[in-house]
């Protein structure tokens, strides 16, 4: 399926490639990663910037110990080279005012994809850069007391 510009044809694309998807008001979540263990990531759409985004929640701050959240953070940026194009983001409340406990915030993983001639298998390729990004960030969320 090629030039994908909504979130149905999202979700159809999802399906065409045997992902496990839904259809919500404002989103489609999808399951990836493994069988016993799999993450949600959720597909949005921005029309104002014109792209789709994928977020994967993979921990909350409160998750970090705090005298290591310096630490983490330079360990996150560090990965972002490696994890490309996904990247370590914080939601914060300036993004969802009902996040008023900073330990609440989730800590994910994060990709915009353009639209214009968005195909299924540029979605494929977005999702199994995620999986990739998953292991990868084990291995960082471990090395400050995490478990996934």
């Amino acid at each position: 399926m090629d030039n994908i510009r909504t979130l149905s044809e999202v979700l159809e694309a999802l399906h065409f490639l045997g992902y496990e998807a839904s259809l919500g008001a404002n989103s489609v979540v999808v399951k990836v990663g493994g069988l016993n263990q799999p993450f949600t990531a959720i597909i949005t759409h921005c029309e104002s910037g014109g792209h789709f985004q994928v977020t994967c929640p993979i921990a909350k701050l409160g998750d970090i110990p705090e005298a290591k959240i310096a630490a983490f953070t330079i360990a996150a940026l560090d990965a972002n080279s490696r994890i490309a194009p996904y990247a370590y983001a914080l939601i914060s409340s300036n993004d969802d005012p009902a996040l008023e406990d900073e330990a609440d915030w989730p800590i994910v993983l994060i990709d915009t994809l353009p639209m214009g001639d968005l195909s299924s298998a540029e979605l494929g390729a977005s999702l199994r850069s995620l999986v990739a990004a998953l292991v990868d960030s084990r291995n960082v969320l471990k090395a400050f007391d995490v478990s996934f």
